[in-house]
């Protein structure tokens, strides 16, 4: 069971996260889209629900201390 204790808003977006779990998700506040997320500690693995994160949810999970190395590569 995901206990989401993790909240993270940017624009129109919000993140929540569940540490124990190691899962994730984004939505839009406007128009419900979003997707999955998963996290080997603090490091994001892998995602679904679209094709490109958005700048608003890589940005929240970057200033929160995530690592999306693995998602974006070494020059994001």
């Amino acid at each position: 069971m995901h206990v989401y204790t993790e909240k993270l808003e940017k624009g129109n977006w919000y993140v929540e996260i569940s540490p124990t779990t190691q899962y994730g998700y984004f939505e839009n506040v406007n128009t419900g889209s979003g997707g999955g997320l998963w996290f080997e500690g603090p490091v994001l693995l892998d995602y679904d629900g679209v094709t490109q994160l958005p700048f608003a949810v890589t940005s929240a999970l970057i200033g929160a201390g995530y690592d999306l190395t693995e998602i974006l590569g070494e020059d994001e």
